[in-house]
């Protein structure tokens, strides 16, 4: 079994409220709500369930991206957006390099990352 593969049979074989490291709301969503703007590109490592993303879309954030290693999460996470454009990605982040997208704040419960660089922050910001 691949490490993909673990990842998608946990998210299919449990409800999201059952696991570990889920939350029900995103703490992270006030603070930059109030500090960037609407346009701000801005990513969730390891976001594939995580109601951080649909929480931005319901403030009217415009440039998102999630990244998880789990195609399943992603998928069940891209139902929600109500037609929003959210950039899905699937990879496993200690293998991903970013070809096109440069984000100014990147979310993750474990390793926040800024220009290809692991920082131990669960939040990170870059300057425009």
């Amino acid at each position: 079994m691949t490490l993909a593969e673990h990842w998608d049979d946990r998210y299919e074989n449990n409800p999201a409220s059952k696991l570990s490291w889920y939350q029900e709301r995103s703490p992270e969503v006030d603070f930059i709500s109030d500090n960037v703007g609407k346009a701000t590109p801005i990513i969730d490592i390891g976001g594939g369930l995580s109601p951080f993303v649909h929480e931005l879309i319901a403030r009217e954030f415009t440039d998102l991206s999630v990244l998880d290693i789990s195609q399943f999460a992603l998928d069940e996470g891209a139902r929600n957006v109500e037609g929003r454009k959210v950039d899905w990605i699937q990879a496993n982040v200690t293998q991903w390099t970013s070809q096109a997208n440069v984000w100014s704040v990147a979310r993750s419960r474990g390793i926040s990352f800024l220009n290809g660089r692991a920082r131990s922050t669960e939040l990170l910001f870059h300057g425009q």
